[in-house]
């Protein structure tokens, strides 16, 4: 699993992960992922892309950062999931925690006004 932050601005962070989201790789980037959410309370886009599955561990670590952003009124995007992680997520009903947005475009709608 790797994890990286693209880039910053004023009220929006995009960090990106790259693997299989199961309990060694969830393990490996939890501390690191959240305290570079907790640093950018505003909205975070996470980059899905690149992401080939996601375990029950990698929803509760969205969750944890969706927790850290909300108390501050920050929001949480899942950009660009593959079809497999879309449909996990889906299934599971994480799009009553945060937002999953295909293009830059559903981006810029889901933070407008901020």
């Amino acid at each position: 699993m790797n994890f990286r932050h693209v880039n910053s601005s004023p009220d929006r962070t995009t960090l990106a992960l790259e693997g299989s989201l199961d309990f060694t790789q969830v393990e490996e980037i939890k501390a690191p992922f959240l305290a570079a959410v907790a640093a950018h309370p505003g909205t975070v886009v996470v980059d899905l892309s690149l992401v080939t599955f996601v375990a029950s561990l990698g929803m509760r670590l969205f969750i944890d950062a969706y927790k850290l952003l909300a108390p501050s009124g920050g929001k949480l995007i899942m950009f660009q999931p593959s079809p497999t992680v879309r449909k996990i997520l889906l299934h599971a009903g994480m799009e009553s925690v945060f937002s999953i947005a295909e293009t830059e475009e559903d981006v810029a709608i889901l933070t407008a006004g901020e």
